[in-house]
């Protein structure tokens, strides 16, 4: 234990007589760690909102919309209410309730002076829930709204405060199609870097369905949200879904028919892959840390031949030299890690303040990112230290 005590604070004494050859090569080691624990925390991160926001919707949800993707080159063909009602009459029991929407272009909305112009969506009960928001003030759309028609209007978070400040708009007229609308709600501020059909910026206008319908002079819809009785059903009902459409459409009908659990799966692949990247492109600049430690390692060596022929001449053994050079690479590579991260701390600090990401950076990652450290201290150390430790004596002290 001495004889490693010992090696350790000639390492050590060695770092501190060269401090600016070992600052600069702790900064690349630095570096290296700083940004593989940066990037896969904002790949953790990021997989983590996901889940948050699927939770926030739930995963027992199938969403119908037109194939926007298929290139047929005809136009695409909307979803009707027969087709809505087939779909509740084939499900029956399995789906809780079906949502429709419809999208609006941008309408310009005036109250007094202020006037601004957010996009309008039409929809029915129960979309609230389905797109993960909650109410600041007044109330949502009820089906007595969409049943007559009502000229009423719930107000995202953005467009309230453009238009009347501080101020409780619940109650208030705005102009809207060159018409008179009451404001019945306000949505509670939200951000997140997933939506399920409307933006996330808060510039949206919410009108019941049958009320935009009359204003477009639109009698269908744009898509259907259809909330599933239990999450076990889930795939069940969009099988039986499909199935519908095929029957009534033709067997390349062009209606897309997925669940958000089919959509989460989708999605964890892709962060999976997109945190792989990140994690590979920090271990590349923590790989050109360690080939500057193992070049400085080298210098090392050369410049202290003389003191190796020495010390093994009065009785060193391979092992006290061998341990001497790796113990200099490995505190390297651990101060660094401990300088990378702080760095990715003070990184993770910054983007969260100023950016709606934000960094997962946990125990596991930090601990990995030493043990990592350590390895490189050791891979890239081993060489240099072999060699010195396996130089002859006579030679060494020969050298000039």
């Amino acid at each position: 234990m001495n004889l490693l005590l010992e090696g350790a604070r000639m390492a050590w004494e060695n770092l501190w007589n060269n401090k600016l050859r070992s600052v600069l090569t702790l900064l690349g080691v630095a570096i290296g760690i700083g940004s593989t624990v940066s990037l896969l925390g904002m790949g953790f991160g990021f997989k983590e909102e996901i889940f948050r926001e699927f939770e926030s919707v739930g995963r027992n949800m199938i969403m119908v919309f037109p194939n926007i993707f298929m290139e047929t080159g005809e136009k695409l063909e909307p979803l009707t209410e027969a087709d809505r009602r087939s779909i509740a009459a084939v499900c029956r029991d399995g789906i809780e309730e079906i949502v429709p929407f419809i999208f609006g272009d941008q309408a310009m909305v005036r109250y007094l002076k202020e006037k601004t112009a957010p996009q309008v969506t039409g929809t029915a009960p129960g979309f609230l829930e389905i797109q993960g928001l909650k109410l600041e003030n007044g109330r949502f759309l009820t089906e007595a709204d969409l049943s007559t028609g009502r000229k009423v209007v719930v107000l995202d978070w953005r467009v309230k405060e453009k238009l009347f400040g501080r101020i409780n708009p619940v109650g208030k007229m705005v102009t809207l199609y060159g018409e008179k609308y009451q404001v019945i709600g306000v949505i509670e501020k939200k951000i997140s870097s997933i939506s399920f059909g409307t933006d996330t910026n808060g510039m949206n206008l919410y009108l019941p369905v049958t009320t935009l319908q009359r204003v477009m002079k639109f009698k269908d819809y744009y898509g259907l949200y259809i909330t599933v009785s239990s999450l076990a059903e889930t795939e069940t009902i969009s099988k039986m879904i499909n199935g519908l459409m095929a029957k009534k459409y033709g067997p390349k009908h062009g209606f897309q028919v997925f669940s958000t659990e089919e959509l989460l799966k989708a999605l964890q692949i892709v962060t999976g892959v997109i945190t792989a990247l990140l994690g590979m492109i920090g271990g590349i600049a923590l790989l050109v840390g360690g080939i500057g430690i193992m070049n400085i390692m080298l210098v090392t060596v050369m410049e202290r031949i003389n003191e190796i022929g020495i010390r093994k001449a009065i009785g060193a053994k391979n092992t006290n030299i061998l341990w001497q050079f790796i113990t200099e690479a490995v505190a390297l590579c651990l101060l660094g890690g401990a300088l990378g991260t702080g760095f990715g701390f003070a990184v993770g600090f910054f983007i969260k303040k100023h950016t709606p990401l934000r960094l997962v950076i946990t125990p596991g990652l930090v601990g990995t990112a030493f043990l990592f450290a350590t390895g490189v201290g050791l891979f890239f150390g081993a060489f240099p230290a072999w060699k010195a430790a396996k130089m002859d004596p006579i030679e060494a002290l020969r050298f000039e």
